[in-house]
C-alpha cells in the first residue's frame, strides 16, 4: 500500500488541521506568534528590534499573511506617522498556547546531543 500523499486534497482529507498548517507555513511566522503571545502587542519597530535578522520587508509581509489569515490582529492609530500595533487574535492566542506547550520538547530534544545519537 502506497502511504504517500499524491497531493494536497488528500493531506486535508486526513487532516483537518491541514488549513492551519498552510497559515502558519513560512519562515518567522512561528516566530512571531510566540513573540506577539509572550511580550503582548508591539509596534513594528519594537518587533525588529526583538528580532533584527528578518528584513523590514519580510516582516511586513509576514504581517499581512498572519493578518490576512485571522491569527493577528493590526490597529493604526491617525497620528503622523501613523502608529502600527499588532497582536494576536483568539486564534492566535490559541496557536501560541501550542507553541509553548512544544518548549519541554524543544529542550529535550536540544540535550539529546548530535543527530544520529538517538537509541
Amino acid at each position: 500500500m502506497d502511504t504517500a500523499l499524491t497531493d494536497d486534497r488528500e493531506f486535508e482529507d486526513i487532516c483537518s488541521a491541514a488549513p492551519l498548517f498552510a497559515a502558519l507555513a513560512g519562515r518567522w511566522k512561528t516566530q512571531l506568534i510566540y513573540v506577539l503571545g509572550i511580550r503582548g502587542p508591539q509596534r513594528f519597530g519594537a518587533l525588529r528590534r526583538i528580532m533584527p535578522r528578518i528584513s523590514p520587508k519580510i516582516l511586513t509581509q509576514r504581517l499581512r499573511e498572519l493578518e490576512g489569515d485571522r491569527l493577528i490582529w493590526r490597529e493604526q492609530s491617525p497620528t503622523i506617522p501613523p502608529q502600527v500595533t499588532y497582536g494576536l487574535t483568539r486564534t492566535g492566542m490559541r496557536v501560541h498556547e501550542v507553541l509553548t506547550a512544544l518548549e519541554p520538547i524543544a529542550r529535550d530534544w536540544g540535550m539529546e546531543g548530535p543527530a544520529g545519537t538517538e537509541e
